[in-house]
């Protein structure tokens, strides 16, 4: 009795890890089968989301491309206007406005009299290849990334400066244009002459000794100034 009462309680248990083990088996099938369908629901749709936002992504980028290449071609095309020195007051204006929408560096109200009123002009775009430049320890770091081009640009915008300065008799802000491309290229054509005539001179103080100052100064290399303010200059001294 105690035998047949032992057998039949061991058979329980064996059917019950049975059907505990068969449960347990039925809830992965079950779940195996639930993650497939969403991976299949899934899936695709993150597969869609991504190609989407690349496609977003790429559309944008080129719209950043082309609207960057047209603004360097309106750039270019008011530099080129600048580079003509047989171009008229308007058009340059016209050229500078170019500049100032499409170019992320916009021209200062100095510049724009350099270019409008005083007939500054930009050198043509270098040819060969960039020649080593001198270089103080002051020299602007703004001035240290432009290149060649843009330098004697740079340059002649100063000397233009400075010689207008002097014909305004503002003959500190002379020396301070001559002093700032001394330091941008000490080397450049006649601009360390001029700039130590106006150091180890005084401020004149009569229309003679501007006229005497005037003289010395036309005698120098003087290239790169703006047109009409050489003529200025030369018209004075004759005066």
């Amino acid at each position: 009795m105690l035998s047949s009462s032992g057998q039949s309680g061991k058979s329980v248990r064996g059917e019950a890890d049975d059907l505990s083990a068969h449960s347990d088996k039925d809830i992965w099938d079950k779940l195996s089968t639930l993650s497939g369908v969403i991976a299949a629901v899934l899936v695709p749709l993150v597969i869609a989301l991504v190609g989407n936002w690349y496609s977003a992504a790429l559309k944008s980028r080129e719209a950043a491309l082309g609207e960057a290449s047209f603004k360097r071609d309106w750039v270019q095309l008011g530099i080129s206007i600048l580079r003509d020195a047989n171009t008229n007051d308007n058009t340059r204006k016209w050229a500078i406005d170019i500049i100032n929408s499409y170019s992320d560096v916009k021209m200062s109200k100095n510049v724009v009299e350099d270019f409008v009123q005083h007939g500054a002009i930009l050198p043509p775009a270098a040819q060969m290849a960039q020649a080593p430049i001198a270089t103080t320890q002051n020299t602007p770091y703004s001035a240290l990334t432009l290149g060649y081009s843009d330098r004697v640009a740079l340059m002649d915008t100063l000397q233009t400066r400075g010689i207008r300065n002097l014909l305004d008799h503002d003959f500190a802000g002379a020396l301070a244009a001559y002093d700032l491309a001394y330091e941008t290229w000490p080397t450049f054509r006649s601009v360390d002459e001029i700039r130590n005539i106006l150091r180890k001179a005084s401020p004149p103080q009569n229309d003679q000794e501007w006229k005497d100052l005037y003289r010395r100064i036309s005698g120098l290399d003087l290239r790169g100034v703006g047109q009409k303010t050489r003529e200025r200059l030369s018209s004075v001294i004759q005066s």
